[in-house]
C-alpha cells in the first residue's frame, strides 16, 4: 500500500523492531529526491550476507547478523532533520551507481523476467568522520543473488559519504540505516526507504 508518511510504529513494524526510527522517515518523505513513489513494506526475515564489501556474488551468501535490533534504539525526534538532509546526499551518490548497475542487470538477463518485484534490505553502518563503510549486509534478501549483489555493489562504490552529523551518531560511534533496494523501478533506490536508527549501547 501506498503512503506519503512513515511513522515510527510503521518502521518499527516493517522490521519488526519496536519504536525505532522515530519521526525522520516522516520528514524524509517531504525532503528527498526519490527515485520513484512511495516505499512498500518490507517483509520481516533474517538476512544474509557478507560484513565487509562484497567483491563476488557468492559472498552475499555469507550469513550477516544486523546491529539494529529489537529495542536497542532509541528515538530520533530531535535529530530527524539532520538524519533525513545526510540520507538524501547519500541517496544522490547512490542513485547514478544503481541504475547503471541495473541496466547491466537486466541486459544480461540475470533473473527471470517474471521476477518483477525483487526487493533487498541492507544494513548499513558508517564511519561519521567520512561517510565510510564500517559495515554493510544484507538483512532481508532477495530470491536472487545477483540482485543482491548490485545493490551491495551499488553501495559500496558510492562511498565515502561525507561527514555526518554529531546528532546521528548512535553510542557506538557509527551511523545506522536499514535501506531497501527495488528491481522496480518505480521504487529502485528511493530514499523514502531509508531507515534511520539511533542505537542506545554499544554492540
Amino acid at each position: 500500500m501506498k503512503r506519503s508518511l512513515v511513522t515510527s510504529d510503521a518502521v518499527g513494524h516493517h522490521f519488526g523492531l519496536r519504536r525505532c526510527g522515530q519521526l525522520a522517515a516522516g520528514v524524509m518523505v517531504a525532503l528527498t529526491a526519490a527515485c520513484g513513489s512511495a516505499p512498500s513494506a518490507p517483509a520481516t526475515s533474517p538476512g544474509i550476507a557478507p560484513t565487509a564489501p562484497p567483491a563476488r556474488s557468492r559472498s552475499a551468501n555469507e550469513p550477516y547478523e544486523a546491529t539494529v535490533k529489537e529495542g536497542n534504539q532509541r528515538s530520533l525526534r530531535d535529530v530527524a532533520l539532520p538524519f533525513a538532509r545526510y540520507i538524501v546526499a547519500m541517496h544522490a551518490r547512490i542513485h547514478p551507481l544503481f541504475e547503471d548497475a541495473m541496466t547491466a542487470f537486466e541486459v544480461h538477463a540475470e533473473a527471470p523476467r517474471s521476477a518483477g518485484d525483487l526487493v533487498t534490505v541492507i544494513e548499513m553502518a558508517l564511519d561519521p568522520a567520512d561517510g565510510r563503510l564500517a559495515r554493510l549486509g544484507v538483512v532481508r534478501a532477495s530470491r536472487v543473488t545477483a540482485f543482491d549483489v548490485v545493490v551491495l555493489n551499488a553501495v559500496n562504490h558510492a562511498q565515502p559519504f561525507g561527514k555526518a552529523p554529531d546528532g546521528i551518531v548512535s553510542a557506538d560511534g557509527k551511523v545506522y540505516l536499514h535501506w531497501e533496494f527495488h528491481r522496480d523501478r518505480n521504487d529502485a533506490c528511493t530514499s523514502r526507504n531509508a531507515y534511520p536508527y539511533l542505537l542506545t549501547a554499544a554492540h
